[in-house]
C-alpha cells in the first residue's frame, strides 16, 4: 500500500471518528439538559407533596388536642395549654411555612388554588376551633366541624397529590 494511501485512511478514519464523539457528546448534552429540566421542575411539586402532609400532620396535632379537651382523664390546663400551642404551630407554619415558597415555585395554577383553598380551610377550621368561646363551651359541634374540614382537605389532597403525579409523569 502507497504511503499516501495510508494518510488517506488515518486521515479520514480520524474525521469519522470525530464526527461520531461529536455527536455522542451532542446527544448525551440534549439528554442531561433535559433531565436537569425534569428535575428542576419536579422538586418543588414533590416538596409540595411533602408540605401538604406537613400542614395535614399539624391540622390532625390540633384536632387532637382539641378532643382532649373532651377527655375527662385529661385535665383541661394541660389539654388547654396543648391545644393553644398547636394552634400556635399551625397558624405559624400556614403564615410562614417553606410551603408557601414552594407554591411560588409551581406553574400550574390549578394546583395552587386547590392548595390555597385547602390551607385557608385550614386556618379557618383552626381559628374556630381555638376561639375563646369554643375553649370555654367545649362545643361537641366545633369538633365534628373540624373533622368534616379533615375529611374533606383528605380527599382534596388526594386530588392535589394526583395532579402533582399526573404533572410528574408529564416531564
Amino acid at each position: 500500500m502507497e504511503w499516501w494511501a495510508t494518510v488517506i485512511i488515518v486521515v479520514a478514519s480520524n474525521i469519522v471518528i470525530g464526527a461520531v464523539s461529536i455527536c455522542a457528546t451532542r446527544m448525551q448534552m440534549k439528554h442531561s439538559h433535559k433531565q436537569w429540566l425534569r428535575e428542576l421542575k419536579s422538586a418543588p411539586l414533590l416538596a409540595l407533596k411533602s408540605e401538604l402532609a406537613m400542614i395535614a400532620t399539624k391540622y390532625e396535632n390540633l384536632l387532637t388536642a382539641y378532643a382532649n379537651l373532651f377527655d375527662s382523664r385529661i385535665p383541661v390546663d394541660t389539654a388547654g395549654e396543648s391545644l393553644v400551642q398547636h394552634s400556635k404551630e399551625l397558624e405559624t407554619y400556614a403564615q410562614g411555612g417553606e410551603w408557601r415558597h414552594t407554591l411560588f415555585m409551581i406553574y400550574d395554577l390549578d394546583i395552587k388554588s386547590n392548595v390555597n383553598e385547602i390551607i385557608h380551610d385550614y386556618q379557618t377550621s383552626a381559628a374556630t376551633i381555638i376561639s375563646t368561646e369554643s375553649i370555654e363551651s367545649k362545643n361537641i359541634g366545633d369538633l365534628d366541624n373540624a373533622k368534616n374540614v379533615s375529611l374533606r382537605n383528605k380527599s382534596r389532597m388526594e386530588q392535589v397529590q394526583l395532579m402533582i403525579d399526573n404533572k410528574l409523569g408529564e416531564l
